[in-house]
């Protein structure tokens, strides 16, 4: 069986993180386990392909200045973004990050604030119960 644009290289990576939990995602690696897990729809992999990218697009062209502002941007605007579609699809942890810097959020109550939080509480839970079924 021939694994088309799957490298022996990505295919220790995703056979490790099977058996381990963990990988080692580099500049080295990242194309051959990014293509092996797309190949494979290792989708949890294909996750963490793309934060390295991410982090590393900050660090080497300086968006770090870019990521700020959008921060900022969300602080201060929080009650209509968090109303945006988009918002549900935002990762758990950095939703908490946000609510950690209550003291920056622009709201016209903490209600809002706390009505949002259910809301994006009650969105996480369904989508663990039809996923864990």
């Amino acid at each position: 069986m021939e694994l088309k644009r799957v490298t022996v290289i990505g295919l220790r990576a995703l056979i490790e993180y099977a058996h381990t939990e963990t990988i080692v995602i580099s500049d080295g690696n990242l194309q051959d386990v990014f293509e092996a897990a797309n190949h494979l729809q290792f989708v949890e992999i294909l996750t963490f392909c793309s934060r390295y990218l991410r982090n590393e697009m900050t660090v080497v062209y300086g968006l770090l200045g870019c990521k700020r502002e959008t921060k900022s941007f969300i602080l201060d605007n929080f009650i209509s973004v968090a109303c945006s579609d988009d918002f549900c699809s935002v990762p758990c942890d950095l939703f908490c990050k946000f609510l950690s810097y209550a003291h920056r959020l622009c709201s016209q109550s903490e209600l809002d604030v706390f009505r949002i939080a259910l809301s994006f509480l009650e969105t996480l839970v369904s989508l663990m119960r039809k996923f864990s079924r």
